[in-house]
């Protein structure tokens, strides 16, 4: 497929509407490993790391941050400097990352990606960013959905999904209450 293609494709799906366990991209074949078959220590590790941004649409450095925010202004409360309500307000922006699509998270969820999706020759035991941006480029050129490779990548962070479903039943329940000024 052409870079300059307008037509994005689907990772293919099986009856059930599932992503299949392989697919091609740029004349390669490449398999998605399920958690099952598992992944070395290298892998697993990188997933670690990734899994916290990507879960909360924020770097590392960006949640630590939140969260000293977050506790200052507790001890504030305490000390009548700041209200309960700036620490509510403060803590809501930081739990409504986990419903942003931002870029830094697609970017970081390919890369979670290519931690399970692997070439049927691939080494398991390591991982390399050099071998990760070669995959993604794979997947680039061929013209594959962004959007598949989100939802398999935050698919396999524990508890992504049922904190996105609760946080986005909360943020309906609370604008369904908003009066408009």
């Amino acid at each position: 497929m052409s870079e300059t293609s307008n037509k994005i494709k689907k990772l293919p799906r099986d009856e059930d509407g599932n992503i299949r366990s392989y697919f091609m991209a740029n004349g390669k074949k490449y398999l998605i490993r399920s958690a099952d078959e598992g992944v070395g220590i290298d892998r697993f590790t990188m997933f670690e790391k990734l899994s916290i941004p990507a879960g909360f649409a924020r770097s590392f450095q960006a949640i630590f941050e939140a969260l000293i925010k977050a506790e200052k202004l507790a001890n504030g409360v305490l000390t009548k400097d700041n209200t309960f309500t700036d620490l509510a307000y403060h803590l809501k922006t930081v739990t409504q990352g986990i419903q942003d699509k931002t870029e830094e998270r697609y970017n970081i969820c390919f890369y979670i990606c290519t931690l399970f999706i692997v070439l049927p020759e691939e080494n398991l035991s390591n991982w390399s960013e050099r071998e990760a941006d070669e995959k993604i480029e794979d997947w680039k050129k061929e013209g594959l959905d962004a959007n598949d490779f989100l939802s398999l990548a935050l698919g396999g962070i524990r508890g992504f999904w049922s904190a996105y479903q609760e946080m986005t039943e909360k943020i309906k329940k609370m604008s369904d209450t908003l009066v408009d000024i």
